[in-house]
């Protein structure tokens, strides 16, 4: 937004701005549909196992060792206190990071990699693409970025890009190190266009990574229900050792 107002092309960032937002609402329209059913399956399972363990097994109690059964649920349990702890700590540690620190940790989680990566090249090759459409040559276009928020991933990648200039060194190598930039810079960059012509070249890029950002995205959600049904069985699987083996305790007491 603030690239568009500096150097045109307003208009069509709000447009986009708004289809992304739509798609956002879309998506966690869809993500909520699909955890409602899991998520009432998981709690009445807890409540119904929390319930067999106060009141329904001390009535059928034998003077049998239920130990193992006692451990599976107490790993169990841990593990998941464990994630959640984990989930928070992690989060925390995000938000003392800048924004470029925390991309560059983000484009590395597994399964999140990809959606987060496509996000961010598609960021950076829109800001890109409106300044080069504009007729800013690159070194303009770095020295304009490096007024973003010391950190932000604009500022950070147009230092990089600058030093590279003063230097005489090839944009070819700080592209294929930095992780937030795709290679296929390297070819646009190559062709040897005018400004025009690599802004065109660059918002058809975005385009196409945000493409892919919401495919990814698409996949992540499509895993949600079968991992959450996962967890179902395990609880199901709790419920019936948690009935059945006392009963076999009391059988085999009884032969």
């Amino acid at each position: 937004m603030v690239i568009s107002q500096m150097h045109g092309g307003l208009q069509q960032t709000i447009e986009q701005c708004g289809h992304i937002l739509l798609q956002k609402a879309k998506q966690q329209t869809k993500l909520k549909e699909l955890l409602a059913y899991p998520i009432f399956i998981i709690g009445f399972l807890t409540l119904m196992v929390i319930g067999m363990k106060l009141y329904i097994l001390p009535q059928i109690q034998t003077n049998s060792n239920n130990s193992s059964l006692d451990i599976f649920v107490h790993v169990i349990t841990i593990l998941t206190g464990l994630l959640i702890l984990c989930g928070i700590v992690f989060v925390c540690y995000l938000r003392r990071k800048n924004e470029y620190q925390r991309a560059k940790i983000l484009i590395k989680l597994p399964l999140l990699r990809k959606s987060y990566l496509y996000f961010y090249q598609f960021t950076i090759l829109q800001g890109l693409g409106m300044q080069f459409s504009q007729g800013l040559d690159l070194q303009k276009i770095c020295l304009n970025n490096q007024n973003f928020v010391d950190g932000s991933i604009q500022n950070v990648i147009a230092s990089e890009l600058l030093v590279c200039l003063k230097s005489g060194d090839s944009l070819q190598h700080v592209i294929e190190n930095e992780a937030l930039l795709p290679n296929e810079l390297n070819l646009i960059f190559n062709i040897g266009n005018g400004g025009a012509e690599v802004g065109s070249d660059l918002l058809l890029l975005s385009e196409l990574k945000y493409q892919a950002t919401q495919a990814a995205i698409k996949k992540l959600i499509n895993l949600v229900q079968p991992v959450l049904f996962g967890v179902i069985a395990v609880f199901i699987l709790i419920a019936y050792l948690m009935i059945l083996l006392p009963v076999y305790s009391m059988m085999k007491g009884m032969n």
